[in-house]
């Protein structure tokens, strides 16, 4: 069994770039956007991507039904 979160405390990632992909059909869940620590709230469909750097700072509200299934993919830059 995977990892289950319910919700995502106010963080900054230490990826240098984080993009994330909603998999669930957001009709079958409440709750469980985002929101940046400027208030501004996203409410996404189903596959459509997210992308911030490290220094956004944002956390996930509490799915309060449904299951929330999203890809999260860490990008890390490296000097050549």
């Amino acid at each position: 069994e995977p990892e289950h979160q319910n919700k995502l405390d106010m963080h900054c990632d230490s990826s240098t770039i984080t993009a994330s992909f909603l998999l669930s059909n957001p009709n079958s869940i409440e709750g469980g956007y985002l929101e940046y620590e400027d208030g501004i709230k996203y409410n996404v469909h189903q596959g459509d991507m997210m992308i911030h750097t490290r220094r956004h700072k944002h956390f996930v509200h509490e799915v309060t039904k449904g299951r929330r299934l999203v890809l999260v993919i860490f990008m890390l830059a490296s000097k050549i």
